[in-house]
């Protein structure tokens, strides 16, 4: 069998492993591997994009081609990833830490911010993955930065479901707004027909 083959059968076998895996809508204590996590500074590195090829090697159903994702380090052990899938406030943070469940802080402007996630699911694992370290490489690629395959020990996989960008200055168009922007077009649209008519 080529080395292809068993890498090849290496990563389908992670990736049934992660896709058997509950669901973790938490941080709690109830995910033994996560407990790294507590206390724990962690400084982005970069935000890449999520390529066809990367859905075409891993098939990871949680994120989608071209979705963000941030690639942080602990301050503390370099071997220690978390990895923020699917844009949120979160990518807009340099150092991050954990506080309790699904809740984070942003400790960029000298006190701790909350940065609000309102559905998460997390995966933690206490050994490296070739998943990661891909998309670290990948990150560091999309950076223009000289590549290096890290060496991750532990690795921690975030996936927002649902964020609220608001918090980082990104508004949320909320649906009325919508609504009043598709009225506001329609009378901007029917005043401008009545102009050019006289």
């Amino acid at each position: 069998m080529s080395l292809f083959h068993l890498l090849h059968n290496k990563l389908i076998t992670i990736l049934f492993v992660l896709h058997l895996l509950p669901p973790q809508p938490t941080l709690g204590a109830s995910n033994e591997y996560c407990h790294y996590l507590d206390g724990r500074v962690f400084k982005q590195i970069c935000i890449g994009l999520y390529t066809a090829t990367m859905t075409a090697k891993y098939m990871d159903s949680k994120i989608e081609r071209l979705n963000q994702y941030a690639v942080y380090v602990a301050e503390d052990d370099p071997t220690f990833y978390f990895l923020a899938m699917r844009i949120s406030v979160m990518h807009f943070c340099k150092r991050i830490q954990r506080r309790e469940g699904t809740k984070f802080d942003c400790l960029d402007s000298g006190k701790p911010e909350p940065i609000l996630l309102l559905r998460a699911d997390i995966f933690c694992f206490k050994y490296k993955l070739d998943y990661c370290e891909d998309l670290v490489e990948l990150c560091e690629l999309e950076n223009h930065r000289k590549p290096n395959r890290p060496t991750g020990t532990k690795v921690a996989l975030l996936y927002a479901m649902r964020s609220i960008l608001s918090e980082a200055g990104v508004g949320i168009l909320q649906p009325w707004t919508k609504w009043g922007l598709l009225v506001l077009f329609g009378v901007v649209a029917w005043v401008q027909k009545l102009v050019f008519d006289l």
